[in-house]
């Protein structure tokens, strides 16, 4: 089964934090039975550490919005630490240590809830019954696991319209990159205001915005960029041509490894109405330079040194390398993403029989 797509269902149990906008005020109540010491919270970027007294914590501050919040304690073995949804308001919970004696000892945490706020009161109970049902379908042919998450994301909508969970739990899983348009765009419209205006909402917006402007059969805008000689180029320069719009940068680790996958591709097509004009987003450009030389790549490649606020990645709307688009000889978007086998097979229904 392909392994992209049984990452997602993986996500589904697992939440990503991001970053936003206005502070409210957080509390967070604990009691520990059954140990005394130091908590750790792991707080985008730093730690928070809180004093267990008398087998209980108090953690307080602000946030700009709901996020995962990852905790740990000293235990003088190897930790297995938890989370949960740290979100505006009053949370209460207990948390207990397990000591699992499988060979080599470690610590696990338990966490109990006496008290949630919104988020966490639809998605506690959602994220324990899809690790019951997540493994059931984790084998199951591809079209069956996305009837499965369509279903299920369908639902978790439609039932919770006017609460933040649905909408937050989208972005953050990364489940609306596998989620179709109109579910989507009905997700959007379907929003509170304050969420439209709030990053959740901004976040799906800016994805949509994407959805639209890299639709197949759009026209590609005309842009300037500046070559490793400082010559300038238009992408109006490669009409006439099947030609792959190819953005990445140095430190991308998957855009280097698929160099070589098109130097086969250029290879073979080269000179037969296909051409490859890449871009990098690298804010330096030495590194830039020195990547291009020791990948041996003869294809045009400019530079556009804002890194992800270049031209084309704010008008794609595009927030990940690599990133790629196939125009036709007209400049017209044919394709867009495609990797690997997907981009071969692309191109021998376009240049059959080349050599």
């Amino acid at each position: 089964m392909p392994s992209h797509f049984s990452g997602f269902l993986l996500l589904l149990c697992c939440l990503i934090g991001l970053s936003s906008h206005a502070q409210e005020r957080f509390t967070v109540r604990g009691t520990v039975p059954h140990y005394n010491g130091k908590i750790y919270f792991d707080n985008e970027g730093h730690t928070d550490t809180v004093l267990i007294k008398d087998k209980k914590f108090l953690y307080e501050g602000t946030i700009d919005r709901p996020f995962v919040l990852w905790f740990r304690i000293d235990a003088g073995i190897p930790i297995s630490g938890n989370t949960f949804i740290l979100e505006p308001g009053e949370t209460v919970i207990s948390m207990d240590t397990i000591i699992r004696r499988t060979g080599e000892d470690t610590c696990e945490i338990s966490l109990k809830y006496q008290k949630m706020g919104p988020v966490n009161k639809v998605l506690v109970p959602y994220e324990k019954r899809l690790k019951i049902e997540i493994p059931k379908i984790r084998f199951a042919p591809e079209e069956e696991q996305l009837r499965f998450v369509m279903n299920d994301m369908r639902t978790l909508i439609l039932k919770n319209r006017q609460s933040l969970a649905p909408y937050y739990y989208i972005i953050n899983t990364g489940i609306y990159q596998v989620l179709p348009e109109g579910l989507l765009d009905s997700a959007y419209r379907d929003m509170p205001v304050a969420y439209k205006n709030g990053y959740f909402g901004q976040q799906l917006k800016r994805h949509l915005e994407y959805l639209d402007q890299t639709r197949v059969g759009q026209p590609m805008k005309d842009f300037t960029l500046t070559d490793l000689k400082g010559n300038t180029i238009h992408i109006s320069d490669y009409k006439g041509k099947f030609v792959l719009v190819d953005v990445w940068a140095s430190w991308c680790q998957p855009c280097r490894a698929e160099i070589p996958f098109l130097k086969t591709v250029y290879g073979k097509y080269h000179g037969q109405q296909f051409d490859i004009l890449a871009l990098s987003i690298d804010y330096d450009r030495q590194p830039w330079i020195d990547a291009v030389q020791k990948e041996q790549i003869t294809w045009a490649n400019a530079i556009d040194a804002r890194g992800f606020d270049a031209e084309l990645m704010q008008y794609f709307r595009v927030s990940s390398v690599p990133f790629n688009m196939l125009l036709d000889p007209n400049g017209i978007v044919i394709a867009v993403n495609l990797h690997g086998e997907r981009l071969a097979q692309k191109l021998e229904e376009l240049l059959p029989g080349k050599k």
